[in-house]
């Protein structure tokens, strides 16, 4: 027995958004879940540094694309919050702007724990 699913598009957006909400697989960039869903930027990270998205941007480019919930930093570096599934943010995805306040490269970083 065969079963046929019609899935139209709509619920495959739903599905790929559920899925991106809780944090699981790895999507194509989506600028409105990364601003709408802070939990969900673990899904795009690798297809931002696999594409570069973001380098060539200049800061309204950026904040447009991904949001204005960032961190400045003083040497032109920005940085935005990644989440992991227990809400504890131990990484970040960091912009450096060049002297042509352009982003040139995009970078994760951890933090450390601390153990005193």
């Amino acid at each position: 027995m065969v079963i046929k699913y019609n899935i139209t598009h709509n619920s495959m957006k739903y599905i790929r958004q559920t899925l991106a909400y809780f944090g699981v697989g790895s999507f194509q960039f989506d600028s409105i879940l990364w601003q709408k869903w802070p939990q969900s930027r673990v899904t795009f990270l690798k297809d931002i540094l696999s594409e570069n998205i973001g380098v060539g941007m200049n800061p309204r480019q950026v904040c447009a694309t991904f949001g204005f919930d960032k961190k400045e930093y003083l040497r032109g570096v920005w940085s935005y919050p990644i989440p992991n599934l227990a809400g504890k943010y131990k990484r970040t995805l960091n912009f450096y702007f060049g002297n042509d306040n352009v982003v040139n490269s995009i970078k994760i970083k951890y933090k450390l724990s601390r153990t005193d």
